[in-house]
């Protein structure tokens, strides 16, 4: 079950990132619960695909330009976690950012149930209980 979670997140990021609704809807449960970074300010979790859209335009208005990657995909226990490569430039400021941030993804029933974003490896694995 794990690799099939994994290939099912990894669908549902390319599918994100080429704009196409359709498969992302067909990958994440209309209830799903996406939770931003608990190290950001404003944080808070966003409900059903709707909300998880928003939360991804409300981080976009932020960028003037912004690219990101899925530089790693693997399982770990009950969850597949993503480390995510971002880059750009702010979109007031103009001041370039790098980051990686970890997605945290837990599925049931071949659908996506929840995102959680942290800053940092070990932060995800000891929110989902699995430190090292």
């Amino acid at each position: 079950m794990s690799q099939e979670n994994v290939e099912i997140v990894r669908r549902a990021m390319v599918a994100y990132m080429r704009d196409d609704a359709a498969t992302v809807r067909e990958l994440v449960a209309p209830d799903v619960v996406f939770s931003s970074r608990p190290d950001q300010p404003d944080v808070r979790d966003y409900n059903g695909y709707d909300g998880m859209l928003q939360a991804s335009a409300e981080w976009l208005e932020a960028w003037d330009a912004h690219t990101m990657e899925a530089a790693r995909v693997w399982p770990a226990g009950d969850f597949v976690l993503v480390a995510v490569r971002e880059s750009g430039r702010g979109r007031m400021s103009g001041v370039p950012l790098e980051t990686e941030s970890i997605f945290v993804y837990k599925l049931s029933q071949a659908r996506i149930v929840s995102i959680q974003i942290f800053g940092s490896e070990r932060e995800a694995l000891k929110a989902v209980g699995l430190e090292e």
